[in-house]
Order: C-alpha cells, then structure tokens, then sequence
C-alpha cells in the first residue's frame, strides 16, 4: 500500500530550489561587498625643507610640481604597485622616525656610518651602491666677492674664519675634520646673512639650492669657490623593519630606482629650470 504523502513532507523538496538560489545570492553579495585587497603601501619621509630641484619647496605639504626625487619614487610606486605616501618633517625627525619604524623610507639622505643605525642603504660589497643612488649633489664654497678664501680640492687657503652650514648636513664632519671651525645653522638663508653680516668665512652648501636661494633672494657680491667641496650620492633609505619585513621588496625598491633615475630627472628637469 503506497504511503500518502502530507503537505508537510513535500514542502522541503519544494523549496529547496529556492533556498539554493537565495544561499548563491548571499555568496555573490559577500563577494561583492569583500573589500579588494590592499595595496602595498610605502611612507616615506622627508625634509620639510627644500633642496631644489630634487624636493621643491618647504612645510609639511608637497609642492607642485614636487622636486625630481619625489617623481622618482612615484614611478617606482607605479611601477611596483606600491601606494607611496610622503610625510614631510624637520630632518632629524625622519630619521628617528626612520629608526622607529614610524616611516618606512627616508628621501634624499647621504651615507655616514653613525646613519646606519637609523636605517638601511642600498649596499653592495659591503659599502653603500652608488649605481641605486637617488640623485649626486655637490656641496661648494662660497664667499664674499673679493675674499682671498680658496679651496685648492684637497685644503683651505686663507681660511681665517668659520665656515656656516646647515646643521645635521653631513659636510659639517667633512669640514671638521679639514680643520675648518664650522658655525651650524638652521637654514641656507641663515648662513648667507651671517655671510654678509661678517660673521662667518665663507658658507658650504648644496650648490643647487644655494645658487636658487642667491638667484630668488637677488644676493650679489658672493661668488663660487671650485672644485666642489664634496660630490656625494644620496640614497632612499629603508627601515630595519621594513627590510627585514620585505627583503624581497626592498631590494625591487632600490633595483628599479637606479634604473629609472637617470630617465626620470632628464624628462622631469626642464619644469624646474625656471623656478626658485
């Protein structure tokens, strides 16, 4: 005899369609609504004053255009995928900020040993690879027109006086241990009013951003002193954390500005031939 079947022993059969299209819904919705994946991200720091061409301008926001290292490292992001992100504060704050992890990277910075602590250069052979530098800077001498100050490439002639320079800019070490009595002051500004006002010798700075400074500010009766003091490279670097963290990353960072430098500030140059 078959067994007749109730309402309430159809009804699942019956709806089970239904419930199945109603759980394909749902899964569809969460995956729609599932955020996509972060990207990487980069906090760079750098100096809230400039160093014309390479960082334009001064204060806690970028310029626009920005400075030709920062057009590197937004290339480098595009061309890795990574979300950079530049935090601008007075230089030794990137560096401890650097040291603690607080930033990732640090723009713009020459190799000094005692540096090494705060974070890490691109190195090869056990000594900092000029060929993944950021960008060459000349540090020069300047002084008052007529002065009987010169530099010969190798020592001072007629140095009497101190010679001003930025404080924490890595010549100070370089003109002390050449015997000269160094004065550190806070900006490129300062040292060439204390340059005018008799104070100081002669004054040693980045030679792109003095000669803007003398050029915007219409200073005259000072003049150059060749050779360059020094030639340095200038690294991004990267923190303890961040390299420890993503070696493979890190090395891809450095790899790729080193082959896009010399692209990158030869096409990016003429936008900043005209401005201070």
């Amino acid at each position: 005899m078959r067994r007749r079947m109730t309402p309430a022993a159809i009804l699942p059969a019956a709806i089970l369609p239904v419930a199945m299209l109603l759980a394909a819904i749902l899964l569809t919705t969460a995956a729609v609504a599932r955020p996509a994946a972060a990207r990487d991200a980069l906090t760079v720091g750098l100096n809230d004053r400039g160093a014309h061409p390479y960082v334009v301008g001064e204060g806690e926001a970028l310029a626009e255009p920005p400075g030709l290292t920062v057009e590197l490292m937004r290339e480098v992001g595009r061309h890795l995928d990574i979300d950079i992100r530049f935090v601008r504060m007075p230089g030794l704050r990137v560096l401890t900020e650097l040291k603690a992890g607080h930033v990732d990277a640090a723009l713009l910075y020459s190799h000094s040993p005692d540096r090494e602590t705060f974070g890490v250069y691109p190195m090869r052979n056990g000594r900092p690879d000029p060929s993944r530098r950021l960008a060459t800077l000349s540090y020069t001498l300047y002084k008052p027109r007529g002065s009987a100050l010169d530099w010969t490439g190798e020592r001072f002639v007629n140095l009497d006086g101190p010679i001003g320079a930025n404080l924490n800019y890595s010549i100070v070490r370089d003109l002390r241990e050449l015997g000269a009595s160094v004065v550190e002051l806070r900006t490129t500004a300062d040292s060439f009013r204390m340059l005018r006002a008799g104070r100081i010798d002669g004054v040693a700075d980045h030679e792109a951003v003095a000669d803007a400074y003398l050029t915007t500010a219409g200073i005259t009766g000072v003049e150059k002193v060749g050779p360059p003091l020094r030639e340095k490279p200038y690294y991004l670097m990267l923190s303890h954390q961040y390299v420890s963290g993503h070696p493979e990353r890190a090395t891809a960072i450095w790899d790729l500005v080193g082959e896009l430098r010399d692209r990158i500030l030869r096409d990016a140059m003429p936008k900043y031939l005209d401005q201070p």
